[in-house]
């Protein structure tokens, strides 16, 4: 474990010797644990912190940090749900912080209270938490060759509690943000050619045929029969005729008599 946490370390120290090779834009967040880059790629934390009991700890001198980022939890690795500090019957948490000095818990941030900003090294983000007069900096940091996520704790300073997350799911990669199918475009286009006609229907027939009310719907009579129209296809789809209403007052030397 400590040999993991050195290599960790001075991954995160390489990368911040040369910041000034690269530039860092903002990632917005579009939703809890993801951001999206303008290009289309961005960091989604969501896929690895499904499972509510996947919580992270670190420890630093007398503190131990726990940390679930996507969801609030109510339960701590490894031990039962007694309420605390951290967490209510109601209320969870996606920061929590234990001192053992004083023995006592306290929540530094839930899921929603989450932002990502950006740092000075190309991709890569923080994710900050404001909760009260508690303030935390999680710095994510992209290593896609590792199967486990960990998280180290840094020292406690200017009021700010510093944790540094390394995971794969830090990593920088393509989101695809599910879009409007084919069907729901293609009836946005009836329902708009519909409005279009209508309107300049009403435009046409109030200004140039002086029309009032509702005459100026153009078309009207086509318009009424609808609800006929369509119980006569319910009915021939049923049955495979006429309605008997429709045949009773035809013409029968007429074609549709027969």
């Amino acid at each position: 474990a400590s040999s993991v946490k050195n290599v960790l370390n001075l991954l995160f120290y390489i990368i911040l010797c040369f910041p000034q090779y690269f530039a860092n834009e903002h990632c917005i967040q579009d939703r809890s644990c993801r951001c999206i880059y303008g290009s289309g790629r961005g960091v989604d934390l969501n896929k690895r912190f499904t499972d509510d009991k996947y919580i992270l700890s670190a420890s630093v001198n007398n503190l131990t940090y726990y940390f679930h980022p996507c969801t609030d939890v109510h339960s701590f690795p490894g031990s039962n749900s007694t309420t605390n500090g951290c967490f209510t019957d109601k209320e969870g948490y996606s920061v929590c912080v234990f001192n053992k000095t004083s023995s006592t818990y306290l929540k530094l941030g839930s899921s929603k209270e989450a932002q990502f900003t950006p740092s000075d090294v190309f991709e890569i983000n923080y994710l900050r938490y404001k909760h009260n007069e508690a303030s935390v900096a999680i710095l994510l940091i992209c290593v896609p060759d590792i199967a486990d996520t960990h998280l180290l704790a840094n020292q406690y300073n200017n009021n700010i509690h510093n944790l540094i997350l390394y995971s794969p799911a830090a990593c920088v990669h393509e989101i695809i943000v599910p879009g409007l199918g084919g069907f729901a475009v293609f009836i946005i286009l009836v329902i708009s050619g519909i409005l279009a006609y209508l309107l300049v229907g009403i435009l046409v027939n109030r200004l140039a045929l002086g029309a009032r009310g509702i005459e100026m719907i153009p078309n009207l009579s086509f318009w009424r029969s609808i609800p006929s129209r369509c119980g006569a296809c319910i009915d021939f789809c049923r049955h495979g005729y006429p309605r008997r209403s429709d045949t009773q007052h035809l013409d029968p030397d007429t074609y549709d008599a027969i």
